[in-house]
């Protein structure tokens, strides 16, 4: 068996906290992370060096996604009860498009449905909504209170 020892090119440093999620930007070819320090971090792949800290959470930002299509959006969860959606591609620094609001507990998981302008989140008392992130709305609603079952828009 041969094995093969790779020489490490880059160290990305920055965090001061637990990285919890790392993502990949097509355009331009970042390294995305996120910390429970607060801070999303985007990385130059190709020179290995720190492009730029994007701060919004009030808290440590525990999930990341990431789709191409409709203008390369990322999504970012923490521990609110809302959804930032950046989109990195226009501008790294006014990244910010906005927030997805609505969930009355805090959000613990948010990805896009893919080739769609649409994402699907959940809280932590289970509730899941679906959301246009092009208008930042709620297309609709999925709760689970008391052991029922309510799906209204």
């Amino acid at each position: 068996v041969k094995v093969t020892i790779l020489e490490e090119r880059f160290r990305f440093e920055g965090h001061k906290k637990k990285v919890m999620d790392v993502i990949e930007i097509i355009l331009p070819m970042h390294i995305v992370s996120c910390s429970l320090d607060r801070k999303i971090m985007l990385w130059d792949f190709k020179e290995g060096c720190l492009v730029a800290e994007l701060i919004e959470h009030t808290s440590g930002v525990r999930q990341l996604d990431y789709q191409k299509s409709y203008g390369g959006n990322m999504l970012s969860v923490g521990f609110e009860t809302c959804i930032n959606v950046w989109c990195p591609e226009v501008s790294i620094s006014g990244s910010l498009m906005g927030k997805l609001e609505g969930h009355n507990s805090p959000v613990v998981n948010c990805r896009f449905i893919q080739g769609t302008p649409q994402c699907t989140s959940v809280d932590e008392k289970g509730n899941v909504r679906i959301w246009d992130i092009r208008s930042l709305t709620v297309l609709q609603i999925i709760t689970w209170e008391s052991g029922k079952l309510d799906i209204s828009k």
